[in-house]
């Protein structure tokens, strides 16, 4: 079983864009354990986090729009 990140889009839930190069070829990042995906995505927030402190952004993403699931595409 793998998971993946998923982002809310104004028409619904998907995929939210990370990728992975295997072989030169771009694939939807999954990860194998849910402890894997949680820490990726809490690295991501405190990335973004510190671009909002240095004002290299203007807000920081919110939570609730990301979120946790199984992977049903047979990676």
């Amino acid at each position: 079983m793998q998971y993946k990140i998923e982002l809310k889009y104004f028409y619904g839930w998907d995929d939210a864009g990370w990728t992975e190069e295997m072989a030169g070829e771009m694939k939807p990042l999954r990860f194998k354990t849910i402890r894997q995906a949680q820490a990726a995505l809490e690295k991501c927030f405190a990335g973004v986090k510190a671009a909002v402190v240095a004002h290299n952004m203007d807000t920081e993403e919110v939570r609730d729009d990301y979120r946790i699931v199984v992977s049903n595409d047979g990676d």
